[in-house]
Order: structure tokens, then sequence, then C-alpha cells
């Protein structure tokens, strides 16, 4: 097995957690009402812009045929190219680059976890109900 680069590793999460906080802050702009797990879903709904034969081609090439994070040799069925900023409709060279399955799974779970955990930090999701989260009051009882 190879063995990842974490700091190449870090670099493109933090790469890919950029691009998705930025399409989340607009969502938190254009939308009153939405949760976090929404969002995500939703980005997987983005216009998805295939990347063409010859731009698989030339990003292989300039990555030398290997994983840009533990440089696995290509391997058609265990690769993907990652768009970078998580943008899948902006399918463009520069925005490419290869991964195998293994570091593209830790790259995105560790983007993801990064989002949520500024979210968090911000003072969480924003409530489902414009009229805000309900009151939970405890009740005593007397035996």
């Amino acid at each position: 097995m190879a063995k990842i680069n974490e700091k190449k590793l870090e670099l493109y999460a933090n790469k890919l957690y950029r691009g998705d906080l930025a399409r989340y802050e607009k969502k938190v702009e254009r939308d009153d009402i939405f949760s976090i797990g929404s969002f995500f879903r939703e980005e997987e709904k983005i216009r998805r812009v295939p990347v063409s034969k010859s731009q698989e081609k030339t990003v292989l090439n300039t990555h030398k045929n290997k994983c840009v994070i533990c440089s696995k040799p290509y391997d058609k069925d265990d690769f993907e190219i990652h768009h970078i900023n998580g943008n899948q409709s902006k399918t463009v060279t520069k925005n490419l680059v290869p991964l195998c399955h293994r570091c593209h799974k830790k790259i995105t779970t560790t983007a993801n976890a990064k989002l949520r955990d500024h979210i968090v930090k911000q003072g969480g999701k924003k409530p489902r109900s414009p009229l805000g989260p309900p009151e939970i009051k405890l009740l005593k009882f007397k035996f």
C-alpha cells in the first residue's frame, strides 16, 4: 500500500474545504432555512460537467500517472479525477487532479469535517423552522 503524504492530503482537503465553504456561505445568504445535511445533498446534485478523455489524459500526464497524494501508479479501476475546489461544474484542467479511491475518500471526509466544525463554531446550523428550535422543559415528578 502506498504511503500517504499527509501534507499534500491536508493541502487538497483545505482547498476542497474552502470551495465548499464559499458555496455554503452563498447558500446561507440566499436561503433562510436549510440544514448542513441538505447542503451536502444539494452539492451532489450540482450540474456535473463530465471530464473529457483529453482532459483526463492531460491530468494524468501532468501528474505522471500517479495519485497526487500517495503516488500510487494509475489503475483505471481505482482512480478518480478529483475537482480540487469541489465545484463539479467547473471542469477545467487546472481544477483537476488524479486520486486513488482511498486518498479521494480521505480528502472528502477531512474537508466535510472541517466544514461541519466551522459551522458549529459559527453558531451551528440554521434552524429548520422559522420559529427556531423547540423549547424543551424538564418536568419534575414527585413519587
